[in-house]
């Protein structure tokens, strides 16, 4: 069996494969990073592949394998501030003190601020302080 990974997942599965004594390919080293699933599948037929698509079509259905290639085809942005709403709907509820104690702290930090307390520095100087590390 040969598997060809479509851009969707990692080429970090082409050496899983490997090491699992699959041979594998990702399709980044095929064709186009934008190619249409539809190329991917004809290829993978061609070449007798089977397909992490097909795959994905077949775990996932139809409709929810729709609204995925929709998602995908977001800007950036969008992508992750919907990433991060589905994360957040996937940790358990809220601890309420945890949330408190935060809250302090950030109204803490705020307070500090406004006093002329700390001193701020441009976001570059701190990467560049943080990579001096």
């Amino acid at each position: 069996m040969k598997i060809l990974i479509d851009m969707n997942l990692s080429p970090r599965w082409v050496k899983l494969f490997d090491d699992a004594g699959v041979e594998s390919a990702h399709w980044s080293t095929i064709g186009a990073t934008n190619a249409p699933d539809k190329e991917i599948m004809d290829y993978a037929k061609a070449n007798i592949y089977c397909n992490t698509i097909s795959i994905r079509r077949y775990i996932m259905g139809k409709e929810l394998n729709g609204l995925l290639e929709e998602v995908l085809n977001m800007p950036q942005q969008q992508r992750a501030f919907l990433a991060s709403q589905l994360i957040d709907s996937l940790e358990p509820q809220v601890d309420i003190d945890i949330e408190a104690a935060w809250q302090q702290e950030v109204n803490k930090r705020v307070s500090q601020a406004k006093e002329g307390l700390v001193t701020f520095i441009p976001w570059g100087e701190a990467r560049r302080r943080l990579k001096g590390v």
